[in-house]
């Protein structure tokens, strides 16, 4: 007897691709990190009044990031 996947794996339908679950994943990943740095610079801006180089680096890690995903590299 087969060994069926699990209800909701890609491939329980038959279907073996799995592009959009890929591309999901990618954009809720950028749209998570994206609140994560907004967050970050409104707490540190806003509230505390501070800006640190440190600050800026992340945007700069956050922004590189991005631009990694978007060319495929």
């Amino acid at each position: 007897m087969t060994k069926m996947p699990p209800v909701g794996h890609p491939s329980s339908n038959g279907d073996d691709d799995i592009s959009a679950f890929v591309i999901a994943s990618a954009v809720s990943a950028v749209a998570v990190a994206a609140v994560a740095v907004a967050a970050r610079f409104y707490t540190r801006a806003v509230i505390m009044c501070a800006l640190a180089a440190e600050d800026w680096f992340v945007l700069g890690a956050w922004v590189g990031s991005t631009r990694l995903r978007r060319r495929g590299g």
